[in-house]
């Protein structure tokens, strides 16, 4: 099998010999074969893809496009969390800005933001303010 690695001219791809600097695991370019293999296979058979996928499964975990694929598939739940922790708390206490907050939330990415959000709907007694509060996460940078 050979090992390839990362060339220093133009960035290129190239074999490895036996005397090169830092050899790169194999295995880092797994993750990315996934991804590629999975839209290959989508309509042809992807519950196989599935089952290999979690065979190299220990593999990926040492791989830093793996943990990049973790960390933004994280921040992406805990953003989608927040977004349902403040519709729900916006419905539970301010039912009239139920849908006002289901399309405001959905605008923002900044999780500090709706940390921020979270914590004043819990703690306001005023609707208006509410509403102003969610009127504002359309005018976020």
């Amino acid at each position: 099998m050979k090992i390839f690695c990362k060339g220093v001219t133009h960035g290129k791809i190239r074999p490895c010999h036996e005397g090169a600097g830092r050899v790169h695991k194999l295995y880092d370019l797994l993750p990315i074969g996934q991804t590629i293999a999975g839209w290959l296979f989508q309509e042809i058979d992807l519950e196989w893809l599935k089952k290999e996928y979690y065979k190299m499964l220990d593999f990926f975990k040492d791989s830093p496009a793996y943990a990049w694929m973790t960390e933004e598939a994280l921040e992406r739940g805990r953003a989608e969390g927040f977004r349902q922790v403040i519709v729900a708390l916006v419905k539970e206490r301010f039912p009239d800005l139920e849908l006002l907050a289901r399309r405001q939330v959905a605008l923002t990415q900044n999780q500090e933001h709706l940390q921020q959000v979270i914590l004043r709907v819990s703690l306001s007694q005023d609707g208006a303010e509410i509403e102003r509060l969610l009127l504002g996460l359309s005018h976020e940078k």
